[in-house]
């Protein structure tokens, strides 16, 4: 392929106008006369497709005849250092045109090369030992340079003689990236010392970087553009993307490297593509690395728009991407959490600027500059706008990978279809887990839940369907789906309280849909799968399960028909009546706790142990749970934690005989104080130890308590020191009694044992 044929190719892929700017800029360099030295500039930001214009005018005029090289002075840190660089490019150049000329480092000796030690390269040090001595080597090479490349001299006229009307044409790309400090030393040689006829120095840059340079460098020199009008002859600045041309760059980009991105979905996005084109090499690449994650989804699974929103403000702002995922913060800038509120404020009339939130979370994150600050309120607004349901899920394949997609889904389905054991489950979480780096855990929580939301997508199409074989079609693949999870929940380790709640939750949705024969088998399937898993239950997951069954919240099913909700209610009074004598069971090991019956009365508490406990429904107590408090109270004398868990419950009912407890009635502490049994054992354990004279008043009006409730005074005798407090007590007190007794409730009663001095009251 000739050149002008490569160029040709650049041009249909990449049409920007850059190929026309750049046959713009090789007709002045063809049209200046041979004996003149041109100095052209071209002025562009990063990425907006200089070095682009430097290939094309590489392609344009190297088949013409010219000598043209590249010298890029970004990475030199010292000034011989670079005119050493671009003496060896031009070299280079000459002898790959068969062009002999003599080396401008010729002629020195290798004592200094010696001096200097190895490091320095022997041609440098060859040509500027002799001339300038070790401590001015590295100030030789221009020197050297400007020697050799006189106007007048013969290495010159040995060039002009091979060209002819061709000429050297030196490209120096990205100089603004160039130290600092070199930049008005090389400016100043390529006017001063290269001023050479028949050469043409195209320099590609960001002015206004390059500006501020020298001005920093000198500030005599302006703002530094007055001293580029005086080095440079030609000035041409990079005409902008058209859309036309940033669409078939995109384009051609998509087809090549990212085939699997649907080009009907840039349209939407289209207005908000950077119009650098590097930048939006960079945004296909940044979907490209995504890929693997991408094609594990059916193309019903992914919003696009979403995609190319989230890779651009990721280009955008690494660190503000990551708080948005990380920090909890895209629902509420952006999301369905957003536009809730942002409907509120409209309803109440509000008047607040959208912008400020993300303005306050780039202040946060920090670090973020004006424009791209500017560039983020634009995605973010524009995110707001075009974002559907599921954005999260969309924005989060650039973070982590998603543990299962349907795709996957339906792949391990067909499996187990064919091979339906619980192996086959097993086996597909070990593959997935390894093929995409993702912990096995994550992997069981994602498929268990999606094995809940598949059957529940199959009982709505069921519901949904207009002929009876249809619904017993959608209802025999939720009963599939269903096997699948009670196998799923028999593998080891699976099963747990969580995961039976999940079940149970989605069993409920359906429960009144059973007119058509499958649709009753499936509600049949769903009923005796938590059955079987209420009935293999241990004891220690039936307190949890219960939990989750919630038999102790009156507001569990909310308002709907007499028949649905007798359903609901049905279901779970059976699940709960299955699984109580396993609560009970789990309460007599709960009991010997510390602070175990404290803790009732608190969030902390088990409720299903609440509900054992003080439930009307549960009252009076069953053989366990009344035979557990019996065996506690019978042994507080000798046994410290028994004594501590008597004098806790005893709180619990002074708490609701004052209705001061928000999780006992009143009246379940009546129920509970008609056993006599358990009063006048509850009473002897609290009371088997000598009392601290400071808590003889709390007794008293806890025992006070227990006989508004209903105790009989004889069950409640008064010890020694109870009944000589009783005595002296001030009938007036009784109400700062009750505070005390509130104070000091929860408090550790287990320093006033028997050696406690029961004269202490005497000596206070």
């Amino acid at each position: 392929m000739s050149g002008y044929d490569s160029a040709q190719r650049l041009k249909k892929d990449d049409d920007l106008g850059r190929w026309r700017f750049a046959a713009e800029i090789a007709e002045v360099i063809r049209s200046t006369p041979t004996d003149w030295s041109a100095r052209i500039g071209i002025f562009g930001k990063w990425g907006e497709g200089k070095s682009t214009v430097l290939y094309f005018l590489d392609e344009m005029l190297k088949p013409e005849g010219n000598i043209v090289f590249y010298f890029t002075p970004w990475a030199v840190q010292k000034l011989d250092e670079l005119w050493e660089e671009f003496g060896n490019a031009l070299l280079e150049a000459l002898e790959a045109e068969k062009l002999e000329v003599e080396s401008p480092w010729k002629g020195a000796t290798r004592k200094v090369q010696e001096k200097l030690g190895s490091t320095v390269l022997p041609d440098v040090v060859q040509g500027a030992a002799e001339l300038f001595g070790k401590d001015k080597v590295y100030k030789s090479a221009l020197g050297l340079v400007g020697k050799w490349l006189k106007p007048d001299g013969a290495q010159v006229k040995k060039i002009r003689e091979k060209l002819g009307e061709k000429r050297v044409i030196v490209f120096i790309d990205d100089l603004d990236r160039a130290t600092p400090e070199l930049l008005p030393k090389l400016l100043l040689s390529l006017r001063e010392i290269l001023d050479l006829p028949g050469f043409t120095f195209v320099l590609a840059f960001d002015n206004e970087i390059v500006a501020d340079g020298l001005f920093t460098a000198n500030s005599a020199w302006g703002d530094g553009d007055s001293f580029l009008d005086k080095i440079l002859d030609f000035h041409y600045y990079l005409p902008p993307i058209s859309k036309a041309g940033k669409r078939l760059l995109l384009k051609n980009m998509l087809d090549r490297y990212a085939k699997f991105v649907p080009q009907a979905s840039i349209g939407a996005i289209e207005h908000l593509l950077p119009d650098n084109p590097r930048k939006l090499k960079r945004l296909v690449r940044g979907l490209v690395s995504l890929q693997p994650q991408l094609v594990r989804h059916g193309a019903d699974e992914l919003n696009w728009v979403e995609i190319w929103l989230a890779e651009m403000i990721r280009q955008e702002s690494y660190e503000f991407f990551m708080r948005l995922l990380d920090g909890g913060e895209l629902e509420p800038l952006m999301g369905i959490a957003y536009k809730i509120r942002r409907s509120e404020r409209r309803k109440k009339g509000e008047d607040k600027d959208d912008n400020t939130d993300i303005k306050k979370l780039i202040d946060d994150v920090g670090g973020i500059n004006e424009q791209q600050t500017e560039r983020l309120i634009e995605l973010v607004n524009a995110t707001r706008n075009l974002a559907g349901f599921h954005l999260e899920y969309n924005f989060k394949f650039a973070l982590r990978p998603e543990a299962t997609t349907w795709k996957e889904f339906y792949e391990l389905l067909a499996q187990w279809k064919e091979a339906p054991h619980p192996e086959t489950i097993s086996a597909w979480i070990a593959k997935q887990s390894a093929a995409n780096s993702i912990d096995p855990t994550d992997i069981e929580a994602d498929l268990y839940q999606t094995f809940l939301n598949a059957k529940h997508n199959a009982a709505s199409k069921a519901s949904e369907a207009s002929t009876v074989e249809d619904n017993a079609t959608y209802c025999a693949e939720a009963t599939s789906l269903l096997t699948m999870t009670e196998q799923f929940l028999g593998l080891p380790a699976m099963f747990t309280s969580e995961r039976f709640g999940k079940l149970y939750e989605k069993s409920l949705y359906w429960i009144a849909f059973r007119v058509n024969p499958a649709d009753g088998g499936l509600r049949n399937a769903e009923r005796n799968l938590l059955f079987a898993l209420v009935d293999r239950a241990s004891d220690d997951d039936a307190p949890a399960m219960v939990e989750a069954l919630k038999p102790m919240d009156p507001w569990t099913f909310g308002p709907e028909d007499a028949e649905t909700m007798q359903l609901k209610k049905a279901l779970r009074d059976d699940c709960v009546t299955r699984l109580l004598p396993k609560v009970e069971s789990a309460f007599a090991s709960y009991l010997s706790r510390p602070e175990s019956l404290r803790l009732l009365s608190t969030s902390e508490g088990p409720s299903s142990f609440r509900y054992v406990l003080f439930s009307p429904d549960r009252l009076p107590w069953g053989t366990v749970i009344r035979g557990a408090l019996l065996e506690m109270m019978r042994i507080a004398k000798s046994d410290q934690n028994a004594y501590d868990k008597a004098n806790e419950f005893l709180q619990l009912l002074f708490d609701a005989a004052g209705n001061r407890s928000n999780y006992i009635s009143r009246p379940s502490a009546v129920t509970i104080t008609e056993d006599r049994e358990f009063i006048v054992a509850l009473w002897q354990a609290v009371t088997s130890r000598h009392i601290q004279f400071r808590m003889l008043k709390s007794y008293l009006s806890k025992r006070e308590a227990l006989l508004q409730l209903g105790a009989r005074e004889d069950d409640l005798p008064l010890s020694p020191e109870l009944a000589k407090a009783k005595e002296t007590r001030d009938p007036n007190e009784s109400e700062l009694d009750d505070l005390e007794a509130d104070a000091t409730a929860g408090l550790d009663l287990s320093v006033f044992d028997d050696a406690q001095n029961p004269d202490d009251s005497d000596e206070e």
